[in-house]
C-alpha cells in the first residue's frame, strides 16, 4: 500500500495540467540579463515565472502579439511577424522587472507546437 501513495501523489499535478520544469522547451534563469524567447507566429509560448506579474508591451507591437497572464504564466502568441522587440514583466508583489526579448517568425516544419519556458532564478538573484 505504502508503494502506491508515492506514485498517486505524483501524478496528481500531472492530472491537474500543472506543469513541471521537466516538460519545458527551454529553462531559462533570471540573472539581469534580458530573456530570449522566440515566438512562430500562430503558434502559443507558455513561460512560467511562478509570480503573479504583469505584462508592459510596446505600442507597435500590441496589435501582432496576443498576451494573457494567470498564475504566474504568462501566454504568448503571435499574429504576425514581429521584429526583436522587448516586454517589461514587472512582479505585482515586489515591483522588480524582468525583461523578456521577442521575436517572432513564420512557422517552419518541425517547430513543436505550444513550446513552454520556465524562468526559473537563482536563490540569489531572487526577485525582492
Amino acid at each position: 500500500m505504502k508503494r502506491l501513495i508515492l506514485p498517486v501523489l505524483a501524478g496528481i499535478p500531472l492530472s491537474l495540467g500543472i506543469p513541471s520544469t521537466s516538460d519545458a522547451v527551454d529553462i531559462l534563469h533570471w540573472v539581469r540579463m534580458p530573456l530570449a524567447v522566440p515566438l512562430v507566429v500562430g503558434q502559443e509560448r507558455m513561460v512560467f515565472i511562478d509570480r503573479n506579474v504583469r505584462v508592459g508591451v510596446p505600442p507597435d507591437v500590441a496589435d501582432r502579439l496576443r498576451i494573457q497572464s494567470a498564475g504566474g504564466a504568462i501566454y504568448l502568441r503571435a499574429s504576425g511577424a514581429i521584429a526583436p522587440s522587448r516586454l517589461q514583466v514587472q512582479d505585482v508583489e515586489s515591483d522588480a522587472l524582468i525583461l523578456i526579448d521577442i521575436a517572432a517568425t513564420p512557422p517552419r516544419r518541425g517547430n513543436p507546437s505550444g513550446a513552454s519556458a520556465y524562468c526559473g532564478r537563482r536563490r540569489r538573484d531572487a526577485i525582492r
